[in-house]
């Protein structure tokens, strides 16, 4: 499976299912049920493979604490969690390029209730659209 080079520097890299379980050292079940819960991001391509974009784990394979937040936010009213996935690798002029994904990582607590915040306000506004 190969990325356009572009969307590969953008999303960084995935793992598929057997990857995220062993990393995060899970079963099948607790992954789906992760997912379905929206406390995990799961892409899918055109061809039907399930991907888990890395940016969402810590280096122990943990899914990052603040994302979660994020996530339960976001995925219930997103278009698709492609739409997410965007959302969260955007970079934002107002914190000099960097991405939500970046700040929630690396980013201090007032920057992680910034990106809280904003993640009610496009909910708020992608409810409104649909």
């Amino acid at each position: 499976m190969s990325f356009d080079p572009a969307l590969k520097e953008r999303f960084g890299t995935f793992l598929q299912s057997d990857s995220a379980r062993q990393a995060m050292g899970v079963t099948q079940e607790t992954l789906d049920s992760l997912t379905q819960s929206h406390c995990l991001l799961r892409v899918q391509t055109e061809d039907g493979i399930e991907l888990y974009p890395e940016l969402q784990f810590d280096d122990s394979g943990s899914i990052e604490p603040r994302l979660t937040q994020i996530l339960q936010t976001l995925l219930p009213t997103a278009t698709d969690s492609w739409t997410v996935l965007y959302w969260l690798t955007t970079p934002l002029a107002l914190y000099d390029g960097r991405t939500p994904s970046e700040l929630l990582r690396e980013g201090t607590a007032a920057e992680a209730q910034a990106m809280f915040t904003m993640a009610q306000r496009d909910a708020a506004a992608w409810k409104w659209l649909s």
